[in-house]
């Protein structure tokens, strides 16, 4: 015990030699000293030292309830130290816990109790009131801060803003005012009586406060000039908008009045005007690059066909941002975005790809390279761009998806069996990619002939959505291809017809198993129907040559073979029928 007692004897000294030194900063203002300090004995001085210390060392290493109980002990050795309480309310806020904040109340309370002058704690009890929503007494004590320090400027703004929170407008505006008489009319006392007008909905006064303010004024802020504009364009006066925006069109004292003049004469039709302020501004460092984005986007993105001269301008202006920030990855996506909306896939890919070698962050821009590849039917794109997205992305598994998808069309399934299988161990609560994954999984084990697994998988997604169309319509035609519960088969080819009746792949998947079941009128029907929908499909064409083989008809039979290895169908078993000119068993 002695040991410890030579521990808190050396704190003591420390935390007296402190205390002294407030002892003399407070004694200049004795309004401080309205409690009579309780007398404690030596032990109980440096007991309370102690956990003082304690506590303040757990406070800025952010560990708050053990900071919190160090303050407690020391109060419950002595509860009439209003620093301890003001520590203890402090901590108790800090740890972001609203169950702490009727404790942290009590304590700030406290504090006031034991010293109503001191400014700290009158501001930390007002700031809880606000937190709490307590506006009624935050007012109060934000009021009694004002008289303390009636020169502090940062006290009526939280005034203010209490008052704003509590729909007290008018004295809002009263105070603000008051500082306009006491000090002089200025840009940020008309920004804020204005900013109050409107947040009250009193748009005609904000108008008014601020016409007050610019009109005749060579020299407007403009803050108040976009406040005013912003006002006039939302009240339907566009006109007045572009007109306060263009007497002030000054690029060297005005950049940034720029853009939104851009986008107002876009609003009203005046393309060709727009377009020529924003390139003027464009260069220019004093905007910034997101505003430059912002523009292209909600003006020429949003839209679903550019006409030539907006085509044009809006390439012309990407252009320009990869000349001034060609190390930026959003303005290589940016382009992208536009080539993508052109449906130029291969252009936005070099854009989108250019990106990713400046901030390979962007996940987004990953995901438009997967949709890109898989649109071009480019998988060997789509597997490398993939295996690298899995360097950074990790934890998303969609990437491993996308990587299982591409694996699978390049034949590779055993590695898409992995990649897809690792996609699925990583969680995620979206439940459409879980069953995609699975629904890969178990194509993937159909391609290696490992069919028990391959039906598995497929009925471990209909166990638990019986409606996927997906896993029906592939389960259906897997078991169709292996000749295999042709009868289960039409079941799920039906249900996923009943759910999408105009998808040509499930028409033709339920064609297919008619014909396998020796349906061949019924099998034409779909088939054909299939066919109308979907011309250019290899399968499907393939599907109606054999289904031609089948009724007879040999010589149109050879025809829509040839057509589907014209088309891309490159199967061995097509390849065989036209060479021999008929189907092989």
């Amino acid at each position: 015990m002695k040991y410890q007692y030579i521990v808190l004897f050396i704190i003591s000294l420390v935390t007296l030699s402190c205390k002294s030194t407030k002892e003399l900063a407070q004694k200049k203002d004795k309004k401080n000293y309205t409690k009579e300090e309780k007398k404690l004995t030596s032990e109980q001085k440096l007991q309370i030292d102690y956990y003082f210390f304690e506590g303040l060392k757990e406070k800025n290493n952010d560990n708050f309830k053990k900071a919190a109980e160090n303050f407690e002990k020391a109060i419950e050795i002595d509860n009439t130290n209003h620093a301890f309480w003001y520590e203890l309310a402090q901590v108790l806020i800090a740890s972001n816990q609203t169950s702490l904040l009727s404790r942290a109340v009590v304590a700030s309370k406290k504090t006031i109790e034991l010293s109503p002058e001191n400014v700290w704690y009158q501001q930390l009890y007002g700031s809880l009131m606000q937190k709490i929503g307590n506006l009624n007494e935050a007012e109060k004590t934000y009021l009694k801060l004002i008289e303390l320090q009636p020169n502090k400027l940062s006290l009526i703004d939280d005034l203010a803003s209490i008052y704003v929170a509590n729909k007290k407008f008018k004295e809002a505006v009263e105070l603000y005012s008051e500082l306009e008489k006491k000090y002089g009319k200025n840009d940020e006392f008309t920004f804020k009586i204005a900013r109050t007008y409107v947040q009250a909905e009193k748009y005609n006064e904000a108008i008014t406060t601020l016409e007050q303010n610019i009109i005749g004024n060579k020299d407007a802020n403009s803050q108040l000039i976009s406040l005013l504009a912003n006002l006039y364009n939302y009240k339907n006066q566009t006109d007045k908008a572009i007109s306060l925006f263009e007497s002030y069109l000054n690029i060297d004292k005005y950049p940034e009045l720029f853009m939104p003049l851009a986008d107002l004469y876009y609003k009203v039709g005046e393309d060709t005007k727009a377009l020529q302020t924003a390139e003027k501004i464009f260069p220019n460092n004093a905007v910034d690059l997101d505003e430059k984005i912002k523009f292209l986007y909600n003006n020429l993105l949003v839209q679903s066909k550019l006409s030539d001269e907006n085509y044009q301008a809006a390439f012309n202006l990407c252009d320009k941002l990869i000349e001034q920030y060609p190390n930026e990855a959003k303005v290589y996506a940016l382009k992208g975005d536009f080539y993508y909306q052109q449906k130029k896939l291969n252009e936005a890919r070099v854009s989108y790809s250019n990106a990713t070698k400046y901030d390979k962050t962007i996940f987004s821009i990953w995901q438009q390279l997967f949709s890109i590849d898989i649109d071009l039917s480019n998988f060997k794109g789509l597997k490398e761009t993939t295996e690298e997205a899995k360097i950074y992305f990790p934890n998303q598994p969609i990437v491993f998806y996308f990587n299982g998808i591409a694996l699978s069309q390049l034949k590779d399934y055993k590695a898409s069996l992995e990649s897809l299988k690792e996609g699925l161990d990583i969680y995620t609560d979206n439940e459409n990619l879980t069953e995609q994954l699975k629904i890969s999984i178990a194509e993937s084990y159909y391609r290696l002939g490992i069919y028990e697994e391959s039906d598995r998988y497929f009925e471990e997604v209909l166990a638990n959505n019986p409606t996927n169309a997906l896993a029906l319509n592939n389960y259906a035609y897997y078991l169709s291809e292996r000749d295999e519960k042709l009868n289960r088969a039409k079941e799920l080819s039906e249900k996923s017809l009943s759910l999408e009746p105009d998808n040509s792949s499930y028409l033709d998947t339920y064609g297919w198993i008619l014909y396998k079941l020796g349906d061949l009128e019924g099998a034409e029907k779909y088939i054909k129907m299939s066919l109308e929908k979907s011309p250019e499909s290899a399968e499907v064409l393939e599907h109606y040559g054999d289904l031609l083989f089948e009724k007879g008809n040999t010589k149109e039979a050879m025809e829509y073979w040839k057509k589907a290895k014209e088309k891309g169908g490159d199967s061995e078993e097509l390849l065989k029928k036209i060479k021999t000119g008929k189907i092989n068993e």
